[in-house]
Formats: C-alpha cells, sequence, structure tokens
C-alpha cells in the first residue's frame, strides 16, 4: 500500500506551537533593541546639533560682541550669535543676533521621534538654547521658548528619553519619567 507524502496535522500543530512560543519571546526583546537604537540615533542628533549651534557661535558670523576685556562678561542678547530651536520634533539653527527662539522658517537640522522629551535641571522641558561667540550657552523653557536665562550645568545635563511607545502607564506629561522609559544624559558638548 503506497503512503502518501506530507505532514500530519498533529507534526504541524507542533511546528506552530514552536513558532508561536519563539515569536513571544523574541518580540519584546526586538522592541527593546528597536527603542534602545531609536534613543541612540535621537542622543546623537540632538549632539550633533548642539556641537553644530556652539561652532557657529563660535565662528561670530552676525558679528556679536565677542571681544570683551574680562573673558567672564555678562551673557546677554548682544552677545547671542546662534540659537538652537526645537519645535514640535524639529531641530533649527539660526544666525542670529537676538536672543529669542521665536524665529519662523528654515529647514531643520535635525528631526527627532515623536516620543522624545528632552529635559534639564529639576526636570524642565528644553525647547532650545542660546550661544554667544565665546561658547557659552543659555537654556531656554517655556511653551514660547522666550525664557533662555538657565546655564547649562554639566552635573544635571540635559537628559534625552524615549517614552511612551512600551507602555499604556506613561504619564501624559513627557517630562515625568516612567520606570519604562529609556534615558540618556548629555553632560558637555
Amino acid at each position: 500500500m503506497n503512503r502518501k507524502q506530507g505532514f500530519s496535522l498533529i507534526e504541524l500543530l507542533v511546528v506552530l506551537a514552536v513558532v508561536a512560543f519563539l515569536a513571544f519571546v523574541t518580540v519584546p526583546l526586538a522592541t527593546g533593541w528597536i527603542r534602545n537604537a531609536q534613543l541612540e540615533k535621537d542622543f546623537a542628533g540632538l549632539q550633533r546639533a548642539l556641537g553644530t549651534a556652539k561652532a557657529l557661535a563660535m565662528r561670530n558670523s552676525t558679528g556679536a560682541i565677542a571681544d570683551d576685556a574680562a573673558a567672564n562678561a555678562a551673557f546677554t542678547a548682544t552677545r547671542v550669535t546662534v540659537a538652537l530651536c526645537r519645535r514640535g520634533q524639529d531641530l533649527f539653527v539660526y544666525n542670529v543676533a537676538a536672543a529669542t527662539c521665536a524665529l519662523t522658517g528654515g529647514t531643520p537640522i535635525y528631526h527627532m521621534g515623536q516620543d522624545v522629551a528632552i529635559t534639564f535641571g529639576n526636570q524642565q522641558a528644553f525647547c532650545g538654547a542660546l550661544f554667544d561667540a565665546r561658547g557659552r550657552v543659555r537654556l531656554c523653557t517655556g511653551t514660547d521658548c522666550t525664557t533662555c536665562s538657565t546655564s547649562f550645568d554639566p552635573s544635571t545635563g540635559l537628559t534625552v528619553r524615549i517614552t511612551g511607545a512600551d507602555t499604556f502607564s506613561d504619564p501624559t506629561d513627557a517630562t515625568q519619567s516612567d520606570p519604562n522609559d529609556q534615558a540618556n544624559t548629555i553632560r558637555a558638548f
């Protein structure tokens, strides 16, 4: 008697069970790898944007006052040469001679991920930074990004955090940390 070639129902069910088990085990790992890659990409993008802004500021193409007698001269609006601004998911760099991030237009130099929060100090939301011709920086806060008076503190740095994609319990406020969020901190630029 000839036996037909093929798989039995039991063999197919066993193979499906093994594949389902492997998928169940590997999907959370892959999600973590993807989130880590996103964090590293956005972290590197912000570092690059900060470095670019600082380099442009020190070139002083706007002609802002930089030849002070004292190296510790006050950081004032007349000494600002470059503004790095975050609007939504985009980071913009502007050559300016005014202390503001309320500029419009331009081409973004980096596009952050949709669930990226940047904070500093006591969980203040970062919306931009101003640089003078000496490379000094003031961080900007506020909904309109016009309060730019906070000095960069390397001890707290800028915290780049990926939020929201891994859990339903994330807070609506992106500055609040969640145990499942992933973060990295910029201490210098």
